[in-house]
Order: C-alpha cells, then sequence, then structure tokens
C-alpha cells in the first residue's frame, strides 16, 4: 500500500530526487507492488505543494529506468523489473542508512566502541522480536 510522500526544502536535495527515491524505497519495501498505480501528477504536486513539472521528472526519469511505466489516459505504474531491486541495491539503501547514523553519533559525539554496542543491541532486539512474532 502506497504511504504519503513528503518534501523536505531544508534538505538541500532537489524535490524531484526526493520523490525518486521514496519512491525507489516504497518499491523495495513492498508498499508499491507491480501494476499499482501511482497518484496522478497534478494531484501529487497538488498535496506537495511544487510544480507539476517537478512530479513529471521524477515519474519520467523512473520510466527511463524501468521502475515505472506510463499509460497516456490511465496513469503511471510500478513495472515487474521495479520489483526486482538486487541485493547490491538493497544493500546499498541500507549502507546508506548505516553512515548516516554514524555520521549523526559522530556530531553527538558517541565513541565508535559505544555506537558498536548500540548497533549489536538494536540488531538483538530486532531479531528478538521477530522470532516472538514467528513463533
Amino acid at each position: 500500500m502506497l504511504r504519503a510522500f513528503q518534501i523536505d526544502p531544508s534538505s538541500g536535495v532537489p524535490p524531484y530526487m526526493q520523490i525518486k527515491e521514496q519512491i525507489r524505497t516504497q518499491i523495495a519495501m513492498g508498499y508499491l507492488e507491480p501494476h499499482e498505480a501511482l497518484p496522478v501528477i497534478r494531484q501529487l504536486a497538488q498535496d506537495l505543494v511544487i510544480n507539476p513539472n517537478t512530479v513529471a521528472r521524477a515519474y519520467r526519469e523512473l520510466e527511463l529506468e524501468g521502475l515505472l511505466r506510463s499509460r497516456v489516459g490511465h496513469g503511471t505504474f510500478v513495472t515487474e523489473q521495479g520489483m526486482t531491486l538486487t541485493e547490491q541495491v538493497r544493500e546499498a539503501r541500507v549502507r546508506e542508512h548505516l553512515v548516516q547514523a554514524m555520521v549523526d553519533a559522530h556530531h553527538l559525539q558517541i565513541p565508535e566502541s559505544r555506537l558498536r554496542e548500540l548497533f549489536e543491541e538494536a540488531l538483538t532486539e530486532m531479531v528478538g522480536a521477530r522470532e516472538k512474532v514467528q513463533s
């Protein structure tokens, strides 16, 4: 199920790139499934209070990458290819988040040893929660 898009004007990342990344993430996480329709360009632009050309650019670039397919008069849809993100791409996304966490820890003056402990604690909690759900 599609999750709402958000634009962070203070991020320094152009809005069309923020939209592209959010669509990629939603595909990778399974929130967007093959053949699922994306919001109409004008409606999404209105919701995000941005120019429709910005949304159109994001959709167009993702279509060129093979993740989306536009059908005139019908809308823009996730392709089958969009669902087959490689393990390398998924790992790269996780790595980006880990790097950001490390940067944040550095700015908060958390030593590397403590950061490792925090990561291990979080991983242990997550695995425990997953095992609890599966049993």
